[in-house]
C-alpha cells in the first residue's frame, strides 16, 4: 500500500461497540480506508488509560506527514 494512500490529515475515529475497538480509518481525498487501524479495548485496558492514550496519540500524529518530518524527525521515505 502506498504511503500516500495512509498518511494524511483527515482521520474518521469511531468505537465499535460490538467488536469492542477503536478504530481509525484514514481519510485521503474525501475518501475513507476500507481497512482501519483496529485497537481493542482489551489491549487499551491491559496498557491502561495513561500508557493508552500516549500510544493512541503517538499513533495519529504519526499518520500526520508534517509531524512525521517535524516533529518525530523522520523522512518521506521513514
Amino acid at each position: 500500500m502506498p504511503k500516500e494512500d495512509i498518511l494524511t490529515n483527515d482521520f474518521r475515529v469511531t468505537f465499535d461497540v460490538e467488536d469492542r475497538s477503536l478504530l481509525v480509518r484514514t481519510v485521503v481525498n474525501g475518501v475513507e480506508s476500507r481497512f482501519p487501524i483496529r485497537l481493542r479495548l482489551q489491549s487499551l485496558q491491559e496498557m491502561g488509560a495513561t500508557k493508552a492514550s500516549e500510544w493512541v496519540g503517538q499513533t495519529l500524529m504519526l499518520l500526520v506527514p508534517t509531524l512525521r518530518k517535524e516533529l518525530y524527525g523522520l523522512k518521506e521515505d521513514g
